[in-house]
């Protein structure tokens, strides 16, 4: 199941292997077009709204994720 995910949104990720491990929480922030265009891989994902990006605080790193590895904890209204 796909979820919209919008700047501001609360995440965790999700590893159906591992259903029970605790991840940190995430913050989607914009996706650096930077990076779209040096990575011409992701942008088909990027423009189908498959990828998102992440700002991990607790781990002090972002980076893309796939939405359908993302579960929603809290909608920025």
């Amino acid at each position: 199941m796909k979820i919209d995910l919008k700047i501001g949104d609360l995440v965790s990720e999700t590893d159906i292997e591992y259903p029970n491990k605790k991840f940190p929480l995430g913050v989607v922030v914009p996706f650096p077009l930077s990076f779209v265009e040096s990575a011409p891989w992701i942008r088909e994902s990027y423009e189908e709204g498959g990828v998102v990006w992440v700002c991990w605080p607790a781990l002090g790193e972002a980076n893309w994720c796939y939405v359908d590895e993302m579960r929603l904890l809290s909608e920025n209204w």
